[in-house]
């Protein structure tokens, strides 16, 4: 990946959480949704701050086939 460890993922999120449209519209938080094995993401919003809020577990109903 040319992009892990060169910033742009932060200077996303950053840019992103900083977003005008979304204070004025009454933004109070922002969430971020990640994978649990997503451990590069987990540390770059770590950095950012971030911290875990709730975790999710998913079901997948078996084949019918």
């Amino acid at each position: 990946m040319a992009a892990a460890r060169a910033g742009r993922g932060s200077a996303l999120t950053t840019a992103l959480c900083g977003a005008l449209w979304a204070h004025d519209d009454g933004a109070e938080r922002v969430l971020l949704q990640v994978a649990i094995d997503n451990a590069p993401a987990i540390a770059l919003y770590e950095r950012l701050g971030f911290r875990i809020s709730h975790r999710y577990h998913c079901r997948v109903a078996p084949s019918t086939g």
